[in-house]
Order: C-alpha cells, then structure tokens, then sequence
C-alpha cells in the first residue's frame, strides 16, 4: 500500500508506533477510528490514499475528514461508520448523498454546501447527535428535514442560517443555537419541545418575550462551556464530551 498522504502516513506511524511499512493487516484491522487530512491534496489523488486506507481498515466506527473532497466513491466505501466528522470538507454531488444506515452522530464544522437538503436528507433515523457550526457559506438549514429523526437528542446549530418553519424534535434534550438568529416565533416554537432540557442562545435573544418564561422550565443558557453534556455511545462504549 502506498499513502502519498504525509498526515495520515505520520499519524498512522504514531499509532502504532513503528514505521509505516512495517504495519501488518492485522494491526490495520484494530483500528476503530481514524483522522484523515486531505490538505494540499488534488482531490483524485486524496481520493486515491482513503480509499487505499479504507480498505485496510474494515472495522473503523468513527471517521473524522478534514478539508477533504468527499466524492461518492468514498462516500460508499464508509459503510458502518457510526460517527463521521467533516470539517472544511465538499462533496462531489450535494443531491446524491448516501451516509451510512448505522450512523449515530454527525459534525459539520465549516464546510462547503450550494445545499443542504441532499445531507440531511439523507440523515438516518438512527441519527441521535448532529453538530452544524459556522459553515462556510450562506446556504439555509431547513429544520424541518430532521423531524424524521426520532431518535435525534443533541442538536447544534451554532452559527448556521435555519429555516424554522417547522420545529418537530420531540426526543430533543439539548438545544445549541448560539450565534444563530432567532426570534419570537422560534422561542415559542422551541416551548413545545417535550423533552428539552437545556437551551443555548446568543445573551442578546435573552430579552425576547417567552425567553424568561422558558427559563423557569429548562436551562437557558449564553455559553456552551457553561454545560457539559456527553454525546450518546458510539461503537467501543467511548462517550464524547461536548464542550
């Protein structure tokens, strides 16, 4: 196997702490989570080291792709991922996304969408933590398209243009819409969640009506680091702590 990929070349040494050609498949198959770096890459050529280290790899549960080129090939090369992480990433074709059935957790963390609606259509339903923050551009989160997710208990939003529309979350705990814009309808919409337990919004939303009445039933708060919470368990029992 040949990775022209420096990051993941030298990440993988580290793990196992020995040269990159003398990794065995039986090390390759330990492995349950993995970081791929595409900076710097032509797209072909990033496409071609993950699908090399993904085929060595069958028992991976949670991918972590950063300023990577998502193209379908690799899309369907991730199948039993249960927990993906894109950062700086785009995808060959928004419309056609097909995310693997087993997933329970997702983070979009500055990436690059036309639209949204191909990625969180294609969300499944067992889907219990989506982390959306500061996109890289202006395109809508329509949040009506995650009302199909029964089993969705942390959402974030935080600086992300939603369409409220529709707000149907009824097993959502935990609610991040910091630096999202929001206003009186969206606070009497958020009052209906059955299950919410925590609230974050911007301190400048604090004098919204609805917003006091709210907070004598739930937490509300202005800083996510003033609440930890732990993502539901993914794969090896491991939980993430949000911060």
């Amino acid at each position: 196997m040949q990775i022209t990929n420096e990051k993941l070349n030298l990440q993988l040494q580290v793990l196992f702490n020995k040269p990159f050609e003398q990794i065995t498949d039986e090390e390759y198959r330990t492995l349950t989570n993995l970081t791929i770096n595409s900076h710097g890459l032509q797209p072909e050529e990033a496409e071609k080291n993950i699908m090399e280290i993904l085929g060595k790899c069958p028992n991976l549960e949670s991918i972590r792709f950063i300023e990577t080129y998502i193209t379908k090939r690799v899309l369907g090369a991730i199948k039993g991922i249960k927990k993906l992480n894109l950062e700086k990433c785009a995808f060959e074709d928004e419309k056609e996304i097909v995310l693997p059935v087993e997933l329970n957790g997702i983070e979009v963390i500055g990436c690059f969408f036309d639209n949204y609606d191909g990625l969180l259509s294609s969300l499944p339903e067992t889907v219990e933590t989506i982390y959306f923050s500061f996109p890289a551009d202006e395109s809508t989160i329509k949040a009506n398209l995650l009302e199909k997710l029964k089993k969705l208990r942390v959402l974030i939003l935080d600086g992300c243009i939603v369409d409220f529309s529709s707000l149907n979350l009824n097993e959502c705990e935990y609610l991040s819409l910091l630096n999202t814009d929001i206003d009186e309808s969206v606070i009497e919409k958020i009052s209906r969640l059955p299950k919410l337990q925590k609230l974050f919004i911007s301190n400048r939303y604090n004098p919204l009506p609805g917003v006091l009445e709210l907070s004598e039933r739930i937490d509300v708060k202005n800083d996510l680091s003033e609440y930890l919470y732990e993502e539901p368990e993914i794969g090896d029992g491991t939980k993430k702590v949000w911060y």
